[in-house]
């Protein structure tokens, strides 16, 4: 099984990218703090991430859940550890409430001139009946005339 590259080390590279107008970067890393948030609180209230890791694995075998939601979270420890314990944002600007909120990077990327990044908050914005008819068709107008494969992923996601 392959797993997903360290996220650490994709949003410091990303970080800087994402700040200049990459609002596929900026997605990415909102994504990656989603699927890190668990390490991330963690380590800002000084708990031991894999200590928290082994007494979910345990508690997964005493209660009989299946075996790959315990491989699930081993490869998730592996690549969110580093988020917990380093500082992915060191360098860039300061910014109150700081950089480690998935939704500021998911807003960045949607207010970008990325295409999946549009269509992905469009979507969200659909879902929780925060977008007009008229901007909802105007937002898949838009993803459809991209090409972009992450656009049409998330219009196609829309329409099921």
């Amino acid at each position: 099984m392959m797993s997903a590259p360290d996220r650490y080390t994709f949003v410091k590279g990303a970080a800087p990218a994402a700040l200049k107008g990459d609002g596929r970067a900026a997605w990415l890393i909102g994504d990656a703090i989603a699927d890190c948030i668990n390490e991330i609180t963690y380590a800002k209230r000084g708990v031991d991430s894999a200590a928290q890791l082994q007494q979910k694995l345990e508690e997964n075998a005493r209660v009989g859940n299946p075996a790959w939601l315990n491989d699930y979270l081993k490869a998730q420890h592996e690549r969110c550890k580093t988020m917990g314990t380093g500082d992915a944002f060191a360098g860039l600007p300061a910014r109150e409430g700081g950089y480690d909120h998935a939704r500021y990077w998911w807003d960045l990327g949607a207010q970008s001139n990325d295409p999946g990044a549009q269509a992905r908050g469009a979507v969200e914005k659909m879902v929780t009946g925060n977008l007009d008819e008229a901007h909802a068709q105007a937002a898949v107008d838009r993803a459809v005339q991209s090409g972009d494969p992450m656009a049409l992923f998330w219009v196609g996601f829309a329409l099921s």
